[in-house]
Parts: structure tokens; sequence; C-alpha cells
């Protein structure tokens, strides 16, 4: 893909080319709703590399595509559960990324106390997998917000939680991408705690990983 190639501006033009589609007077009346990953997916890069105004306009089209989508869904779809903290978790991301890091956190641990009360069904597996996919990336905004905040026992909290979340199934990468990446922002968290020893080993696996990865070709 683009992306992989390193062709982010190649990458985020190709899915404005996607979104724009629904404006055509011949597009279906679904195909918002089917866009909507990729508009989420361009609200992501955007948020990366600004300005904040591009990133806050990708956002809300995202939601509008997302909004579609949800009138597609069952009554007691999973995404409908989810959606009313889709904004909030978004907008504290793009906090995160563009420094308002107190603010990030706290609107990242409010989401998170809600999407952990949602209830899933013992035998709708995909439900919770996609509830433990929107919580890594909460957790994940929350964890990193609080290491930048200087709040190291509130991200030692959600970086442990994001560890320990299934991994995602569906994953484009290698699934120890995420495992990795938690247990770096645990072990940070740690070693600020001044637990130097702990961090080692939580971080040990991690290293590893990386080292296996690069082997492999991975950059």
């Amino acid at each position: 893909t683009l992306l992989e190639q390193g062709r982010v501006q190649d990458a985020m033009k190709e899915q404005r080319s996607a979104m724009a589609l629904q404006e055509d007077e011949r597009a279906h009346p679904t195909l918002g709703a089917s866009l909507n990953q990729t508009a989420f997916r361009l609200t992501a890069l955007s948020a990366r590399l600004g300005p904040r105004a591009t990133a806050e306009r990708d956002l809300q089209e995202a939601m509008r595509a997302q909004t579609q989508f949800i009138e597609f869904t069952p009554r007691e779809s999973i995404f409908r559960k989810l959606f009313p903290y889709a904004e909030g978790a978004w907008r504290a991301r793009i906090n995160a990324l563009n420094g308002e890091y107190a603010a990030a956190l706290e609107e990242s641990t409010r989401i998170a106390a809600h999407v952990r009360k949602i209830e899933i069904p013992p035998d709708n597996l995909n439900a919770g997998d996609f509830r433990a996919n929107f919580m890594r990336n909460v957790l994940l905004t929350a964890a990193t917000a609080a290491i930048k905040s200087n709040r190291y026992a509130e991200a030692e909290t959600a970086a442990r939680e994001l560890f320990e979340l299934p991994p995602d199934p569906i994953a484009f990468g290698d699934p120890q991408d995420d495992s990795a990446l938690a247990r770096t922002l645990l072990a940070h968290a740690i070693a600020r705690q001044n637990r130097a020893a702990e961090a080692r080993e939580v971080l040990r696996p991690a290293l590893e990983h990386c080292q296996e990865a690069r082997k492999a070709g991975a950059t």
C-alpha cells in the first residue's frame, strides 16, 4: 500500500478522492456509510500531520459517514453502543497530538470508564473484539497523554489495561506490534516511578520483537 511505501501524502490524496465520490450526483445513498473506515483513516493521518483545522474537518466528515453506517446496523449492535463515544475519543487523540495532554487524558479516561460498562453477550465474540479495539485507541491516548503530563501512575494503569486487551484479530500488520507498543508505554511509566528493574523486564519482550522484525526487513 501507499502507506507501507511511506507515501503518506499520496495515501491521503487517494483517501480524499474516495471521500469525494459521495458528492457525485450518481452516487448511491449508501456510499457514505461504506466510506466510514476510509474517513477515520484519513482523520488519523490528518491529525498527525496537521493543521488542526483540517483534522477537525476530516473528523466531522468521518462522523457523518459513521452516522450513515449506524443507520444500517441492528438496534443492539455494538456499533450503536460505541457511537456516542466515538467523536470524543477522536477529539482526545487530536488533543494529544496537538500537545493538549491534560484535556486528552481527561476525555480519554472519561470515555474508557463508559466503554468498560458496555455489556457484551458472551456468545458475541465479534462485539467483544470491536469493543477491545475501541478501547485500544482510547487507552493508547490516555497512556500517552499521562506520560506527557508526568502523571506516571495513571499512565501505568492505562498502559497495563492496554497491554491486557486481547489481540486484534483483523489487524493488518504484525499483531505483536500492539503488544510491543503497550509494553513500551508500560515500561516507560514504571521506570519513571523508580522501578527500573521491573521496567526492563516488562520491556524485554518488546525489544526482542523489534529485533526480530528488523532481521525480517522491517524499518
